[in-house]
């Protein structure tokens, strides 16, 4: 009974990182960034004033989630500064449609923290008592 338990956490286990959407080979999650130029602003609100606009692959930090927004910090070297909306300042906080935001995806020696490698988990062993069990 206990061995049937745990092939089905194993299983279980299996499926799930099957049907896991894979990152591209050699990244991994890394924060978020801007997937489209898009206006910063003050309120989660299309009609608050803009502080700046974010450019494709800007780096944000989410704060949190309202609705259909996000309230970010924006990361360094962000904002294009073109138009009337100035670039948006590194640590500049404001809000963001979700549409707008999308993982980040860090390759290892591009500069950029990474989170740590995922530990493989041990493999399965059988207890001395189910190893001296005649087999079926």
């Amino acid at each position: 009974m206990r061995m049937t338990s745990m092939l089905g956490v194993v299983l279980t286990a299996v499926v799930l990182a099957a049907v896991a959407p894979a990152a591209p080979e050699g990244s991994a999650p890394c924060g978020h960034e801007a997937g489209e130029t898009v206006h910063l602003r003050t309120a989660p609100s299309g009609a608050r004033p803009a502080l700046g606009r974010l450019r494709p692959g800007d780096a944000v930090t989410v704060l949190r989630r309202s609705g259909d927004w996000y309230h970010v910090t924006a990361g360094t070297g962000t904002g294009t500064g073109t138009g009337s909306r100035p670039a948006v300042r590194a640590g500049t906080e404001g809000w963001v449609p979700l549409r707008h935001i999308r993982p980040r995806a860090c390759a290892p020696g591009d500069g950029r923290p990474h989170p740590p490698a995922p530990t493989p988990p041990e493999p399965l062993r059988p207890t001395a008592r189910q190893a001296e069990a005649p087999g079926p």
